[in-house]
């Protein structure tokens, strides 16, 4: 008799957790609890619906959600284009620079999450030269390429385009989400990864209904 309670009472609890996050999966978005819209909205012709995410290498709340857009993101892989937007103000500049390098170098988002583990993980001081040098050619990286672009006209010209987006997305919080460059969300308004999932999910609906509607 008493296993029997005891195991119902460790049932309640995750009844609840279940109970409130079915509740809220149905629950109608709430403008300016949940999201804002953005002034001056012009339509993207894309296939896929751009969800751009603007972060900081160094914050902590950012790096514990990458694993959970990313998995969002591949969910919705046939619906969805996510942009990685690095903040390049202050003493965000040299992580967003050597992001947009290795972009520029070929690389792709091959060394996205490495930034990541190297900052949070590994302590890496990616404004140290040569521990950065030695990372990057431990990594397999040609470092006669990556230096003939790292000043280059390319990368700052990625890294203007992600301030002006920050700019007009008004970012004030990290991570911030923008899905279809009309609808912005960000941890303030979601309170919790899992809230953020399913705003996210309704925001991408919402922007298929409006595309469907020629919106």
């Amino acid at each position: 008799m008493f296993q029997h309670h005891f195991r119902t009472y460790l049932a309640f609890p995750l009844f609840l957790v279940l109970a409130c996050l079915y509740v809220n999966a149905q629950a109608e978005l709430v403008y300016g609890h949940d999201y804002l819209d953005v002034p001056g909205y012009q339509k993207p012709n894309e296939h896929k619906i751009p969800v751009m995410e603007f972060f900081w290498y160094q914050s902590d709340k950012c790096f514990e959600l990458d694993s959970l857009l990313n998995s969002w993101a591949h969910y919705h892989k046939n619906e969805v284009r996510l942009i990685h937007v690095p903040i390049p103000f202050g003493n965000e500049e040299p992580a967003a620079r050597i992001y947009y390098t290795l972009q520029a170098s070929g690389y792709g988002e091959r060394f996205h999450l490495l930034i990541y583990h190297s900052i949070h993980i590994n302590n890496l001081d990616l404004g140290n030269g040569d521990a950065l040098v030695a990372w990057l050619t431990n990594h397999g990286v040609q470092m006669a390429t990556f230096e003939a672009k790292i000043h280059s006209r390319v990368v700052d010209q990625h890294l203007k385009k992600a301030a002006e987006l920050a700019r007009r997305y008004s970012v004030l919080e990290l991570p911030t989400l923008v899905v279809d460059r009309r609808y912005v969300t960000n941890m303030g308004f979601a309170g919790s990864p899992d809230r953020l999932y399913i705003i996210l999910d309704k925001l991408l609906a919402k922007a298929q209904a409006d595309k469907r509607a020629g919106h």
